[in-house]
């Protein structure tokens, strides 16, 4: 609600022919999430491009000129399984959160497997970090980056694709490592060589 229009926002549409039809009320979300029947378009659609094309106009500037930028949970490692398994619970907390819903889920192609949905369907949210180890990698290549610098440059290079002008990573670091030198491995050693990734494509 409100005047601005960007990622996130929420709007309501009226039918201006139809003085007694409903409010229709749409959130501007990423692709993982967008379900039209429940209110969230993706941000890439031509509607929501459309909205906040829309509010761009007003404040006097073209839809060119908003930057997209995709924020992910990232661990930059050597030891690929160790990097993998320090995101799984993220992937628990997404899943936990948003359950029942799985559209999202197999939108991506994915299935909860059913001893990890038996677990979540107890709604005890403690349970997640003891059992996250139950997740499978193919949770983490769709909703996180993950990997050595090289695997993970390859998918920021894929984003980068996409469109999305600014990249913002919670950094997550594998046992022994630390957030600082997640991100210092993000900024010296996956940036150049997505950039240079992203150039040849």
């Amino acid at each position: 609600s409100g005047t601005r229009v960007t990622f996130g926002a929420t709007v309501t549409l009226l039918d201006c022919d139809d003085e007694d039809g409903p409010e229709m009320r749409y959130t501007i979300v990423g692709e993982v999430e967008s379900n039209l029947a429940e209110g969230r378009i993706s941000f890439s659609s031509p509607f929501a491009k459309a909205m906040i094309g829309k509010g761009a106009g007003r404040a006097g500037r073209s839809l060119a000129d908003i930057p997209l930028i995709s924020r992910i949970d990232t661990c930059i490692d050597d030891d690929r399984r160790a990097a993998y398994e320090v995101l799984k619970p993220s992937i628990g907390v997404i899943l936990w959160s948003s359950y029942p819903d799985r559209k999202f889920v197999e939108r991506v192609g994915l299935r909860v497997p059913d001893d990890v949905e038996t677990i979540i369907a107890r709604r005890d949210y403690n349970l997640m970090a003891d059992n996250a180890h139950l997740i499978p990698d193919e949770f983490v290549d769709k909703f996180c980056w993950a990997g050595t610098a090289a695997e993970v440059a390859a998918k920021v290079a894929a984003v980068i694709g996409e469109g999305v002008a600014g990249l913002t990573i919670m950094p997550l670091p594998a046992p022994g490592s630390t957030r600082i030198e997640v991100a210092r491995a993000f900024a010296e050693d996956v940036v150049p060589r997505a950039r240079q990734m992203a150039a040849r494509a």
